[in-house]
C-alpha cells in the first residue's frame, strides 16, 4: 500500500495513527461507492468524478491493493436528483460499502445527510454549499464561502471595489448569493448590481445589459455549467469588457470549448495546480488514460478521495464506524489537490480552504495559471 500511495506523496506512516485498530486479514475487497450524476445536465462533472474514482482505484490495485484487499468501486447514477440520490445511499447500504463518493450538488447533499448519516457511510462531496454539516459528509469542495474569500483578495489586490452578482436562481445561486451579499460589504467591497438567472441558461445578454449600467469594476458569478460560456459569450456580444470572476465550476473543460475565446477574462480558483508534483503526477498518469479528455479538478477531488478512504483502511479501519473515526481525527498532507503545502483537513469537515486554490483565468481557450 505504501508504493500504491506514492503518487499521492503520502506513505502509511504519515496517516497512520488508529489506536488499537484490528488490521484487516479478510481478503474481501474494499467496497465503495461512487454516486455520481451520470445523465442530465451535470453528467460531464459525474463523469469526471468517476473517471477520477476510477483511475485511483486501480493504481491501488495494480499496487497490490491495502495489505492485499482490492478496491471495488460500485458505480451508480443519480442523474443530480435529490430523491435518486437517498435511493443510491441506501442501495450502498446494503451493498456494505465503507465510504461514499458523490454529492455533485448542494442539494443532493442536503438530501443525502440524513440517509447517510442513519446508515454511518462517511461520504466525500463535491457540493459546497455552507449548509452543508452532516457529521458524515466532507466536503472535498471549498464551500462558498471559502471561495468567496479567494474573490475578495483577488478584488482587493486588483483595486476593484465595485462589484456586480450573477447568479442562478437554483439552490446553489440563491445560497451563494446571501453569502455575497453578507461578505463583500463586510470586507468593505461595494455591491452596484446583480443578475439572476435560470440554471443552464444559454442566453445572458439581457441580465448583462442591466449590470453594464451599474458600471462595475467585476463580475463576481457563482453557478455551475454552461451560463459560465453563455455569459462570456453574452458579454461579447454586447461589446463589454469586464473582468469576471467564477466559482470553481468555471474551470469545466467545456467552458473553454464552448465560448472559446470569448471566455477570455474569466478568471476563477480551483485546486488542480501543476507546479505541485504530486499534482503533475495526477495529470500525467489522467493524460495517458484519457488522452482526449484534459484533466479537471473534479476528478482530482474525486482521485484523492479513493487515496484518503485507502489510508484509512491500510491505518487498520475495517467498519465505517472505524472509517469514520480515523477521519475525524487526521489530517492528509501530499494529494493531488490543493496548493504544494496544502492538506485535506478532515477534521473540519471542509478538507481544502479558499487558501489552497491557486487563481487562473481563460485565455484563448485554455485556463493559465495566474502569477501571485
Amino acid at each position: 500500500m505504501t508504493a500504491a500511495l506514492v503518487l499521492s506523496g503520502c506513505t502509511a506512516a504519515q496517516v497512520s495513527n488508529a489506536q488499537g485498530a484490528e488490521r484487516p486479514s479478510s481478503s474481501d475487497p474494499i467496497r465503495i461507492g461512487v454516486a455520481v450524476p451520470l445523465s442530465g445536465p451535470a453528467a460531464r462533472t459525474g463523469a469526471l468524478m468517476k473517471n477520477g474514482a476510477e483511475l485511483r482505484a486501480a493504481e491501488i490495485n495494480e499496487a497490490g491493493g491495502v495489505d492485499g484487499r482490492m478496491i471495488e468501486l460500485f458505480v451508480e447514477d443519480d442523474a443530480n436528483n435529490p430523491n435518486e440520490a437517498v435511493t443510491l445511499v441506501n442501495l450502498m447500504d446494503e451493498r456494505g460499502v465503507l465510504g461514499l463518493i458523490g454529492a455533485a450538488s448542494s442539494p443532493v447533499a442536503l438530501a443525502q445527510a440524513g440517509p447517510v448519516e442513519a446508515s454511518g457511510i462517511p461520504e466525500m462531496v463535491v457540493a459546497a454549499s455552507d449548509a452543508i454539516s452532516s457529521p458524515f459528509q466532507y466536503q472535498i469542495n471549498p464551500p462558498d464561502s471559502e471561495q468567496i474569500l479567494g474573490l475578495i483578495a483577488f478584488a482587493e489586490d486588483r483595486g476593484f471595489s465595485r462589484i456586480a452578482i450573477m447568479t442562478d436562481t437554483g439552490a446553489y445561486g440563491t445560497g451563494s448569493k446571501a453569502a455575497l451579499d453578507r461578505m463583500l460589504p463586510e470586507a468593505g467591497l461595494e455591491i452596484v448590481g446583480d443578475a439572476t438567472f435560470e440554471p443552464g441558461a444559454s442566453n445572458l445578454t439581457p441580465q448583462l445589459s442591466k449590470l453594464r449600467d451599474s458600471d462595475p469594476d467585476l463580475i463576481a458569478m457563482f453557478t455551475f455549467g454552461s451560463p459560465y460560456a453563455a455569459a462570456m459569450q453574452g458579454l461579447q456580444q454586447i461589446q463589454w469588457s469586464v473582468p469576471v470572476f467564477g466559482n470553481v465550476s468555471s474551470s469545466d473543460p467545456s467552458v473553454g470549448v464552448v465560448a472559446g475565446a470569448a471566455a477570455d477574462g474569466l478568471f476563477f480558483q480551483q485546486g488542480l495546480d501543476d507546479e505541485k508534483p504530486e499534482a503533475q503526477a495526477f495529470i500525467d498518469v489522467w493524460s495517458a488514460k484519457h488522452p482526449d479528455e484534459d484533466p479537471d479538478f473534479v476528478a482530482a477531488m474525486a482521485y484523492d478521495a479513493v487515496s484518503v478512504f485507502a489510508m484509512a483502511v491500510e491505518a487498520g479501519a475495517t467498519t465505517r464506524e472505524q472509517v469514520q473515526a480515523w477521519l475525524l481525527k487526521n489530517v492528509v498532507p501530499g494529494l493531488a489537490t490543493g496548493r504544494v503545502d496544502s492538506a485535506w483537513d478532515l477534521p473540519s469537515h471542509r478538507a481544502l480552504k479558499g487558501a489552497d486554490l491557486s487563481y487562473f483565468v481563460w485565455t484563448d481557450g485554455v485556463p493559465e495559471r495566474v502569477a501571485e
